[in-house]
């Protein structure tokens, strides 16, 4: 008897339920669309160094006058600090940033006296001293270009005798027996910068200075901070009451305004060896009398006739 094999095919039903199954069961999993890689920001590099600061010190600043920090490369405001700071504190500022600067502004004018400024951006470190002036702002261009031709009159019995220091009570005296007074004439150089003579001042009616009465100093260039200059001389001859006042080596900063020079100051040797005594008194004794200075070797020959003085808060209109 043959055997047989009995095959089992699957039926309709059967297959519609296996394809059933098929479409009905879990599908695959879906996949995340891949997106392209994100392009990172560019990097931000604080490479800045500081190559100046303004005001420089050289002579003092109009009390407006903006400070700047000079820059080279790219600084950023989280790397950045400044410090300005005085006598009385640090000092209230906001920064702005510029091309190649950053501008330090106070939230109010300065007072007289020395500022130091402490700047750090990125790596880069830098420490700056100046001093501000009575003077408020600088002088516009024109105004500043208009001083040529300018005549005024100084008279030295009105600055502050800060060296060598009057004794209590005899700053008048002090004043009166070593101060005279001199004329800045102003002129415009060939090529149109500023120069400066300045001669022995004539006292007339109510201490004005009516006009120049010696020999003037030389023309020289005046060194120039807007709306600060500085005139130097050599040699310069004051008469006081008859009596002739010489001073070696001077220089003389002036506070320039429209209305005329303020805040002037005058720093040189004096040289009472021409002075002559007063009342059967020394030029020398009197000195050590009255203030507490003394009389030194001069710097020209080392004769013991010298000593320095620094005359402050000079003014006088033009």
């Amino acid at each position: 008897m043959d055997a047989h094999v009995t095959r089992h095919f699957p039926t309709a039903t059967t297959t519609l339920t296996v394809l059933a199954t098929l479409a009905c069961g879990e599908p695959a999993e879906r996949l995340a669309a891949v997106e392209g890689a994100a392009t990172p920001p560019p990097a931000t590099l604080c490479d800045a160094r500081i190559t100046g600061i303004t005001p420089t010190g050289a002579l003092p600043a109009a009390r407006t006058t903006p400070i700047t920090i000079a820059l080279t490369g790219q600084a950023l405001a989280g790397e950045t600090k400044v410090r300005v700071s005085g006598s009385e504190g640090e000092v209230p500022t906001d920064l702005l940033f510029a091309d190649e600067a950053i501008m330090v502004r106070p939230d109010a004018p300065l007072a007289p006296g020395s500022y130091l400024v402490e700047a750090s951006v990125c790596d880069s470190h830098a420490v700056r001293a100046f001093e501000v002036g009575a003077v408020h702002h600088a002088l516009a261009d024109d105004d500043w270009a208009s001083l040529a031709g300018s005549r005024i009159g100084l008279d030295l019995r009105y600055g502050r005798w800060t060296e060598p220091a009057p004794r209590a009570g005899r700053d008048l005296i002090v004043r009166s027996l070593f101060a005279g007074a001199l004329v800045v004439d102003v002129i415009a150089g060939e090529d149109g910068q500023l120069v400066a003579a300045l001669a022995p001042g004539q006292l007339g009616d109510g201490g004005l200075v009516v006009d120049a009465h010696g020999e003037a100093t030389p023309a020289r260039a005046l060194v120039a901070a807007n709306p600060y200059a500085l005139a130097s001389f050599e040699r310069l001859s004051l008469m006081v009451e008859g009596r002739t006042l010489v001073l070696h080596d001077g220089a003389l900063v002036l506070g320039f305004t429209e209305q005329g020079i303020a805040d002037a100051r005058l720093a040189a040797e004096i040289d009472l060896r021409d002075f002559g005594p007063i009342d059967g008194t020394g030029a020398c004794e009197l000195l050590a009398l009255h203030t507490d200075g003394t009389c030194a070797p001069c710097a020209s020959d080392g004769e013991p006739w010298c000593f320095a003085l620094t005359l402050e808060g000079l003014s006088a209109e033009r």
